[in-house]
């Protein structure tokens, strides 16, 4: 089952989400859409599966069912006029720029899958759950908490976590060329990624990972480099090369800045020569639009629903 948490040591300095390095296999190609009598829906159900389970292929929850939740974790059900918000902003925000950037089919079958909304987030003694991915299903915790006013938030709690996902729905379909894991074979750090690089006073980013979490294993390195790629802003993104100009030994053979360029270099053409999609038109459109999120209103149903 994966995972996707915050270590409570780390969330005073970081927004860092991810999931369990054990990947949980998908089937591209399944159609999960039910053949449903759509005018006998609620409202809410009806706007789901006219504009998300019939157009995108993804069938989306939002009532509490503890048979499909994690019981160790109190988890309270989503308010429907939050889910509601949510679902307009992830139409925005990842649907719509899958749509505009990709070939067609792209996003109905190389994407997610299975959306299951919780209102309330997860605690464990050491993390607060931002959300799960058990068996090809997404979970998203916190929904009732969703405040689009604040564009990191969103970001780092709502919206990045679907680009992860995303992401490992294409390696698991089609492997990335092994020259990926091969630039930090020997700096995966399995179970022990969030505490290895502050009990060593060693720095990740040197390490070529743009988070801490990516250093879990190869997959992981992927996924969060993925979204980290599409999301952050030009600025963030020089940033984040600049933070990374080091080594951790001097017998390195890369500094991190150049080990996350080769890695960005490969999985823009791996996404073309296996997808004939373009990672950087991919993030041109999520760059477009995320400025515009904390000024636009998310919380009534589109025209014609």
């Amino acid at each position: 089952m994966k995972k996707l948490f915050l270590p409570l040591a780390a969330l005073a300095l970081t927004g860092l989400t991810g999931c369990d390095a054990d990947i949980d296999s998908v089937q591209p190609s399944r159609q999960v859409v039910a053949n449903t009598t759509v005018s006998s829906l609620p409202r809410l159900d009806r706007y789901i599966q006219q504009a998300f389970a019939k157009k995108y292929n993804v069938d989306i929850a939002y009532r509490y069912d503890d048979k499909v939740t994690d019981r160790r974790y109190l988890l309270a059900p989503v308010k429907e006029e939050k889910a509601l918000e949510y679902l307009n902003l992830i139409e925005y925000m990842f649907f719509q720029v899958y749509e505009a950037s990709t070939p067609e089919g792209y996003l109905q079958t190389h994407t997610i899958k299975y959306l299951n909304l919780f209102g309330s987030s997860g605690y464990a003694i050491d993390r607060r759950m931002a959300g799960a991915a058990p068996q090809g299903m997404i979970w998203i915790y916190n929904i009732n908490e969703l405040n689009t006013q604040y564009t990191g938030t969103v970001r780092a709690d709502y919206i990045s976590v679907l680009f992860h996902e995303s992401a490992h729905t294409l390696h698991e379909e089609r492997a990335y060329p092994p020259e990926f894991d091969k630039l930090s074979a020997l700096e995966y750090q399995k179970q022990d990624a969030f505490s290895y690089w502050w009990r060593t006073g060693q720095n990740a980013s040197y390490a070529g990972f743009v988070s801490d979490y990516a250093s879990t294993d190869a997959d992981e390195d992927f996924a969060e480099l993925f979204a980290y790629y599409i999301l952050d802003s030009d600025s963030e993104w020089a940033d984040r090369l600049k933070g990374a100009e080091g080594k951790n030994r001097s017998d390195a053979k890369y500094t991190g800045r150049e080990i996350i360029e080769k890695k960005v270099a490969i999985m823009k053409e791996y996404l073309r020569s296996e997808y004939s999609a373009d990672l950087d038109k991919i993030r041109a459109e999520a760059q477009k639009r995320l400025p515009l999120v904390a000024s636009m209103d998310f919380t009534k149903y589109p025209n014609g629903y």
